[in-house]
Protein backbone atom coordinates (compact mmCIF):
# COMPACT_ATOMS: atom_id res chain seq x y z
CA UNK A 1 0.00 0.00 0.00
CA UNK A 2 1.40 3.37 -1.02
CA UNK A 3 1.19 6.23 1.46
CA UNK A 4 1.76 9.92 1.01
CA UNK A 5 5.31 10.97 1.94
CA UNK A 6 4.06 13.63 4.32
CA UNK A 7 1.36 11.61 5.98
CA UNK A 8 1.63 10.77 9.71
CA UNK A 9 1.31 7.06 8.94
CA UNK A 10 4.34 7.24 6.65
CA UNK A 11 6.33 9.63 8.83
CA UNK A 12 6.12 7.80 12.12
CA UNK A 13 7.71 4.37 12.64
CA UNK A 14 5.58 1.46 13.70
CA UNK A 15 7.28 1.12 17.08
CA UNK A 16 10.26 1.97 19.25
CA UNK A 17 12.61 -0.54 17.60
CA UNK A 18 11.70 0.75 14.14
CA UNK A 19 12.26 4.33 15.31
CA UNK A 20 15.72 3.49 16.68
CA UNK A 21 16.67 1.69 13.46
CA UNK A 22 15.48 4.59 11.32
CA UNK A 23 17.46 7.06 13.44
CA UNK A 24 20.60 4.94 13.22
CA UNK A 25 20.24 4.72 9.45
CA UNK A 26 19.96 8.48 9.24
CA UNK A 27 22.94 9.06 11.54
CA UNK A 28 25.28 6.53 9.91
CA UNK A 29 24.68 7.57 6.30
CA UNK A 30 25.75 10.68 4.35
CA UNK A 31 25.95 13.53 5.13
CA UNK A 32 26.84 12.11 8.61
CA UNK A 33 25.59 15.30 10.24
CA UNK A 34 25.32 14.01 13.80
CA UNK A 35 28.73 12.25 14.10
CA UNK A 36 30.56 15.15 12.44
CA UNK A 37 28.99 17.85 14.59
CA UNK A 38 29.31 15.82 17.79
CA UNK A 39 32.97 15.15 17.05
CA UNK A 40 33.64 18.77 16.16
CA UNK A 41 31.94 20.04 19.30
CA UNK A 42 33.81 17.60 21.53
CA UNK A 43 37.12 18.37 19.87
CA UNK A 44 36.54 22.11 20.22
CA UNK A 45 35.88 21.89 23.94
CA UNK A 46 38.86 19.58 24.51
CA UNK A 47 41.11 22.00 22.62
CA UNK A 48 39.88 25.01 24.57
CA UNK A 49 40.09 23.15 27.89
CA UNK A 50 43.69 22.04 27.47
CA UNK A 51 45.16 24.74 25.20
CA UNK A 52 43.43 28.01 26.13
CA UNK A 53 45.26 30.50 28.42
CA UNK A 54 44.34 30.26 32.12
CA UNK A 55 42.57 33.63 32.05
CA UNK A 56 40.29 32.45 29.21
CA UNK A 57 39.72 29.14 31.00
CA UNK A 58 38.46 30.91 34.13
CA UNK A 59 36.26 33.12 31.97
CA UNK A 60 34.63 30.26 30.06
CA UNK A 61 34.30 27.55 32.71
CA UNK A 62 32.96 27.73 36.24
CA UNK A 63 34.41 24.37 37.35
CA UNK A 64 38.05 23.43 36.82
CA UNK A 65 40.33 20.48 37.39
CA UNK A 66 39.81 16.76 36.70
CA UNK A 67 36.25 16.79 38.04
CA UNK A 68 35.26 19.89 36.10
CA UNK A 69 36.25 18.53 32.69
CA UNK A 70 33.56 15.80 32.37
CA UNK A 71 30.96 18.22 33.72
CA UNK A 72 31.86 20.87 31.15
CA UNK A 73 32.07 18.27 28.35
CA UNK A 74 28.66 16.82 29.18
CA UNK A 75 27.01 20.23 29.32
CA UNK A 76 28.65 21.26 26.05
CA UNK A 77 27.72 18.08 24.20
CA UNK A 78 24.08 18.32 25.22
CA UNK A 79 23.93 21.75 23.58
CA UNK A 80 25.11 20.58 20.15
CA UNK A 81 22.93 21.34 17.15
CA UNK A 82 21.64 17.81 16.29
CA UNK A 83 20.59 17.25 19.90
CA UNK A 84 18.68 20.52 20.21
CA UNK A 85 17.17 20.66 16.71
CA UNK A 86 14.35 18.23 17.43
CA UNK A 87 11.81 19.64 14.99
CA UNK A 88 13.76 20.80 11.97
CA UNK A 89 15.72 17.58 11.45
CA UNK A 90 12.62 15.51 10.64
CA UNK A 91 9.70 17.79 9.69
CA UNK A 92 7.35 14.89 8.90
CA UNK A 93 7.90 13.22 12.25
CA UNK A 94 7.78 16.53 14.09
CA UNK A 95 4.47 17.63 12.56
CA UNK A 96 2.77 14.30 13.22
CA UNK A 97 4.07 14.22 16.80
CA UNK A 98 3.09 17.84 17.49
CA UNK A 99 -0.47 17.20 16.33
CA UNK A 100 -0.66 14.08 18.48
CA UNK A 101 0.59 15.96 21.55
CA UNK A 102 -1.96 18.70 20.87
CA UNK A 103 -4.71 16.09 20.82
CA UNK A 104 -3.49 14.40 24.01
CA UNK A 105 -2.95 17.68 25.87
CA UNK A 106 -6.14 19.52 24.85
CA UNK A 107 -8.99 17.17 24.01
CA UNK A 108 -9.19 15.48 27.46
CA UNK A 109 -9.63 18.94 29.00
CA UNK A 110 -13.07 19.11 27.43
CA UNK A 111 -14.05 15.87 29.12
CA UNK A 112 -12.60 17.16 32.40
CA UNK A 113 -14.88 20.19 32.32
CA UNK A 114 -17.89 17.94 31.84
CA UNK A 115 -16.86 15.16 34.22
CA UNK A 116 -16.83 17.61 37.14
CA UNK A 117 -20.62 17.37 37.11
CA UNK A 118 -20.39 13.83 38.47
CA UNK A 119 -18.66 14.97 41.64
CA UNK A 120 -21.14 17.80 42.11
CA UNK A 121 -24.23 15.65 41.65
CA UNK A 122 -22.83 12.58 43.47
CA UNK A 123 -20.16 13.67 45.97
CA UNK A 124 -18.46 11.41 48.47
CA UNK A 125 -16.20 12.00 51.45
CA UNK A 126 -12.53 11.04 51.01
CA UNK A 127 -11.52 8.88 53.95
CA UNK A 128 -9.23 5.91 54.71
CA UNK A 129 -10.59 2.47 53.94
CA UNK A 130 -10.16 1.51 57.61
CA UNK A 131 -12.66 4.19 58.59
CA UNK A 132 -15.02 3.14 55.87
CA UNK A 133 -14.90 -0.43 57.17
CA UNK A 134 -15.57 0.78 60.70
CA UNK A 135 -18.64 2.64 59.46
CA UNK A 136 -19.72 0.03 56.93
CA UNK A 137 -23.25 -0.24 58.27
CA UNK A 138 -25.73 0.37 56.89
CA UNK A 139 -24.19 -1.19 53.81
CA UNK A 140 -26.06 1.09 51.42
CA UNK A 141 -23.66 3.89 52.43
CA UNK A 142 -20.64 1.99 51.12
CA UNK A 143 -22.61 0.81 48.10
CA UNK A 144 -23.25 4.44 47.21
CA UNK A 145 -19.53 5.24 47.56
CA UNK A 146 -18.51 2.32 45.35
CA UNK A 147 -21.01 3.36 42.68
CA UNK A 148 -19.80 6.96 42.74
CA UNK A 149 -16.17 5.85 42.43
CA UNK A 150 -16.93 3.65 39.42
CA UNK A 151 -19.35 5.97 37.62
CA UNK A 152 -16.74 8.44 36.18
CA UNK A 153 -15.21 5.64 34.10
CA UNK A 154 -18.32 5.76 31.89
CA UNK A 155 -19.07 9.47 31.22
CA UNK A 156 -15.46 10.60 30.81
CA UNK A 157 -14.58 8.26 27.91
CA UNK A 158 -18.03 8.98 26.48
CA UNK A 159 -17.32 12.73 26.60
CA UNK A 160 -13.98 12.21 24.83
CA UNK A 161 -15.73 10.12 22.19
CA UNK A 162 -18.40 12.77 21.63
CA UNK A 163 -15.77 15.48 21.30
CA UNK A 164 -13.96 13.30 18.78
CA UNK A 165 -16.98 12.62 16.57
CA UNK A 166 -16.61 15.79 14.43
CA UNK A 167 -12.93 15.02 13.88
CA UNK A 168 -13.67 11.43 12.93
CA UNK A 169 -16.43 12.63 10.62
CA UNK A 170 -14.04 15.06 8.93
CA UNK A 171 -11.44 12.36 8.42
CA UNK A 172 -14.05 9.94 7.13
CA UNK A 173 -15.43 12.51 4.67
CA UNK A 174 -11.94 13.44 3.48
CA UNK A 175 -10.13 10.11 3.50
CA UNK A 176 -12.64 7.33 3.97
CA UNK A 177 -12.12 4.07 5.80
CA UNK A 178 -10.70 1.86 3.06
CA UNK A 179 -7.01 1.03 3.30
CA UNK A 180 -6.58 1.98 -0.34
CA UNK A 181 -7.57 5.55 0.53
CA UNK A 182 -5.02 6.11 3.29
CA UNK A 183 -2.65 7.79 0.86
CA UNK A 184 -4.98 10.79 1.11
CA UNK A 185 -4.43 11.02 4.88
CA UNK A 186 -1.89 13.83 4.73
CA UNK A 187 -0.48 16.06 7.46
CA UNK A 188 -2.95 18.78 6.46
CA UNK A 189 -5.95 16.50 6.86
CA UNK A 190 -4.62 15.23 10.17
CA UNK A 191 -3.98 18.80 11.39
CA UNK A 192 -7.46 20.00 10.47
CA UNK A 193 -9.01 17.13 12.38
CA UNK A 194 -6.87 17.68 15.46
CA UNK A 195 -7.51 21.42 15.35
CA UNK A 196 -11.25 20.86 15.17
CA UNK A 197 -11.15 18.45 18.10
CA UNK A 198 -9.00 20.81 20.17
CA UNK A 199 -11.30 23.77 19.49
CA UNK A 200 -14.37 21.78 20.54
CA UNK A 201 -12.54 20.55 23.65
CA UNK A 202 -11.66 24.10 24.70
CA UNK A 203 -15.26 25.20 24.21
CA UNK A 204 -16.53 22.18 26.16
CA UNK A 205 -14.06 22.83 28.96
CA UNK A 206 -15.03 26.50 29.28
CA UNK A 207 -18.71 25.69 29.10
CA UNK A 208 -18.36 22.73 31.45
CA UNK A 209 -16.50 24.72 34.09
CA UNK A 210 -19.09 27.51 33.94
CA UNK A 211 -21.94 25.03 34.19
CA UNK A 212 -20.19 23.28 37.09
CA UNK A 213 -19.93 26.55 39.01
CA UNK A 214 -23.63 27.27 38.47
CA UNK A 215 -24.59 23.74 39.44
CA UNK A 216 -22.47 23.85 42.60
CA UNK A 217 -23.96 27.22 43.52
CA UNK A 218 -27.49 25.89 43.19
CA UNK A 219 -26.70 22.87 45.33
CA UNK A 220 -25.01 25.08 47.93
CA UNK A 221 -28.29 26.92 48.39
CA UNK A 222 -29.80 23.66 49.61
CA UNK A 223 -27.57 22.27 52.39
CA UNK A 224 -27.18 18.52 52.05
CA UNK A 225 -27.27 16.31 55.16
CA UNK A 226 -24.92 13.97 53.34
CA UNK A 227 -22.16 16.60 53.01
CA UNK A 228 -22.57 17.57 56.65
CA UNK A 229 -21.89 14.01 57.89
CA UNK A 230 -18.58 12.43 56.74
CA UNK A 231 -19.58 9.07 58.19
CA UNK A 232 -22.28 8.72 55.56
CA UNK A 233 -19.72 7.68 52.95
Amino acid sequence: MRQAPGSPAAALPAGLIAAVRAELRRVLHPPFEVPLIVGANGGLLVAVWFLAPPRLMHLLFTFHGPLGFPMALAGWMYSDVPATNQLGADPGWALATIFTLLWIGVVPLGALGLSAWVGILLPYHPMPLRRRWAHRRPYRRQLRWIVVVVVPYAPVPLAVLLLSVPTLALWFATVGLHRQQLDRFTDRVFAWGVGLGAALAVAAWLGGVRASALLAQRRADRPSPFLADPDRG
